[in-house]
Parts: C-alpha cells; sequence; structure tokens
C-alpha cells in the first residue's frame, strides 16, 4: 500500500474518540435493556450456563456450548453477580469488533456508526427474557465471518474461526459451508472451483458434527430440569422441526413482536446478497449469501421463531451487510444514487 493510500485510510483522533463514544453509548442501553429483562430468572440463566460444566445442564443440545460456561465462570472471582459483568465485557466487545468490521469494509466512520447503531437497535428490540451467554459468542463470530468471508482468500482464517466457535454452538458448521460454497461458486460465475476450499469446508463440517455428537452422548449426565432426566428427545433429530409451528407464527404473528417483519427483513437481506454476488460475479459476496441465506433458514427449520433471542447473535452481520451492499458494492451505489443521491450530497458515500 503506497503512503498516500495507507493516510487515507488511516482513521483520525478525532474519528477514533466518535467511535468510542457510540460505543459506550450503544452498550449502555443494550445492557440496560438486557438486565431490565433479566433480573427476576438471572439464577436460572446462571443454572443453565453452570449445569454445561457439571453435565447437568437443561438439555442435551447445550452440551457442547463448552467455550462461554468457562468463560462466564471466570467472572466469578471478580463480582458476585458474575453474568452481569459478563454482558457488559461481551456487549461491549461485540460492538468494539463490530466497529473494527465495519471500518475495514468502509473507511468511513460514518458508516461504521451507522452500522453500530442499526445494530445495537435490532439487538435491543430483539431482547428476550431467557438469552443464554452462548448467543454473546455467537454474535462475535457471525460478525467476524461476514468481514473474513469479504476481505480474507485463504482458509486458515476460517478454520481458527471454527476453532473457536466449535465449543460454543453447532453453527459452527457454517463455517464449513461457507467454505464449501466459496470454493464451488465459481462454477455459476463462468470459473473452476476451488478443490481445496471445498475440501476444508467438508473436513469442518465433519469435524463439527463429530465434536458436537460425541460431547452430548459422552459429556451429559441428565437434566437439572424436573421430569426430564436423560432428555432422550433431544437425542432424536427429528424432535427439532418446528416449521409447522414457525408457519403459523409467520402468518398471524407473535404477541408482543412482530416477528414476520423481523425474519422476512433477514431473509430478504441475505437473499440481495446473494443476488448482488451472482451479478457481480462476486464468489465470496455471492457464498456468504447463501449460508447466510441457509441459516437464517435452518432457524425456521430446527428453531423458535417466537424466540427472538435467536435474531440477536445477528443483528451485527445483517447491518454489515446493508451498508456493505449499499456503499461497497457498484449495485448498491448505482442504486443509492438514483434512490438516495442525498446520501451523496451528504458526504455519507465516496465520489
Amino acid at each position: 500500500m503506497d503512503p498516500t493510500t495507507q493516510a487515507r485510510n488511516a482513521i483520525s483522533p478525532s474519528g477514533i474518540a466518535t467511535l468510542l463514544l457510540f460505543i459506550v453509548l450503544c452498550t449502555c442501553v443494550e445492557y440496560l435493556f438486557w438486565a431490565r429483562e433479566h433480573a427476576s430468572n438471572m439464577d436460572e440463566l446462571l443454572g443453565a450456563s453452570d449445569g454445561v460444566l457439571s453435565g447437568t445442564p437443561h438439555w442435551r443440545a447445550f452440551q457442547n456450548r463448552l467455550l462461554t460456561p468457562y468463560l462466564l465462570d471466570l467472572f466469578r472471582h471478580i463480582s458476585p453477580n458474575p453474568y452481569n459483568e459478563f454482558a457488559k465485557v461481551f456487549l461491549t466487545l461485540e460492538n468494539f469488533i463490530l466497529c473494527i468490521c465495519a471500518y475495514a469494509l468502509t473507511r468511513k466512520v460514518s458508516l461504521t456508526a451507522a452500522a453500530l447503531v442499526a445494530s445495537s437497535a435490532l439487538w435491543v428490540y430483539c431482547t428476550h427474557y431467557f438469552s443464554y451467554p452462548w448467543d454473546f459468542t455467537e454474535s462475535v463470530m457471525l460478525t467476524l465471518l461476514f468481514l473474513l468471508a469479504i476481505r480474507s482468500e485463504g482458509v486458515v482464517p476460517f478454520v481458527v474461526l471454527f476453532i473457536a466457535s466449535v465449543l460454543s454452538r453447532e453453527s459452527c458448521t457454517f463455517i464449513g459451508l461457507f467454505l464449501i460454497l466459496k470454493g464451488a461458486s465459481p462454477i455459476a460465475l463462468g470459473q473452476r472451483m476451488d478443490v481445496r476450499s471445498v475440501t476444508w469446508g467438508g473436513a469442518l463440517i465433519a469435524v463439527g458434527v463429530a465434536i458436537t455428537e460425541v460431547l452430548r452422548k459422552t459429556l451429559f449426565k441428565a437434566s437439572m430440569l424436573p421430569g426430564v432426566g436423560a432428555d432422550t428427545l433431544h437425542a432424536k433429530f427429528e424432535n427439532h422441526f418446528h416449521y409447522l409451528h414457525n408457519g403459523k407464527v409467520l402468518l398471524v404473528g407473535s404477541k408482543g413482536y412482530d416477528i414476520s417483519l423481523i425474519y422476512t427483513m433477514l431473509v430478504l437481506v441475505f437473499l440481495v446478497c446473494t443476488y448482488v454476488g451472482y451479478r457481480e460475479k462476486a464468489r465470496n459476496l455471492l457464498a456468504i449469501g447463501i449460508t447466510m441465506t441457509l441459516y437464517t433458514l435452518s432457524i425456521f427449520i430446527f428453531g423458535v421463531l417466537d424466540e427472538v433471542r435467536l435474531y440477536q447473535p445477528m443483528t451485527g452481520i445483517v447491518s454489515l451487510t446493508v451498508i456493505y451492499l449499499l456503499f461497497e458494492t457498484p449495485s448498491g451505489q448505482k442504486w443509492r444514487a438514483t434512490n438516495l443521491p442525498f446520501l451523496t450530497r451528504r458526504g455519507l458515500s465516496r465520489t
């Protein structure tokens, strides 16, 4: 990088101060809403985390979430309210990483702040009375996945991210899926397939599934919830199909939340990402668009849409996707110039 380009990309001290201020403000707002919602069931949330370490979680499906309970346990040494302190630290970390990713993608303080505020607002709206500690780490993983998807051409960064996430949630398999799609997507663009990426992606998926199954079957002793015991239902794959219930939720809505609006927005954002990636022959953008579309659709099939906490880990990546599509792709710049010319006049886009 030449000195002129490096100087242009460097963030000014005032820009750093502005982003730090936004991080503090957004973190405080998020924490206040989160703490208010969870004050009445904090012991139960701690029990869910501690149960993983003792082999007696609420459900068998929690057993592979080892990383976050161990991290949360460290906070017992510094506070009598470990989950509160954990939440403060990880909300700050999430917002800090989001700012780093947004600035790395856009090189503009205004767009970085916009991504942070949008993510924070959606996160607050999706505050759920029973959010688990591993939801925080999932948010960090997904945010980093988008940055790596756009900026990294190698395999090693994704392997490192997989290692960090494999003991957090089974969604680590989507990192392997991205590598497969990244390697195979050139075929749709009239290019040669990247065999190395496909091979690594397949290997990561196999490893992720194997680790998840081994942990669930060997470390799980019994559920701490009354009447659950061995939790044999969660040992059966078909127990996790909830698409019929979720179809009703999308059709009639859910009390207190507009689930249909949130979920449809997420699907549309990632479908647009997929379309733009294909149109512009950007294989990484195409691959991450398909990956996150499938991730979102998996919630419809296996998750429960009423649990809006499922969307909180996605707020960072969806805000990054929107900002990137609007301001860093030729299609977005053309659409913005036609439909949102005021953004250009206010200096929010490069000319």
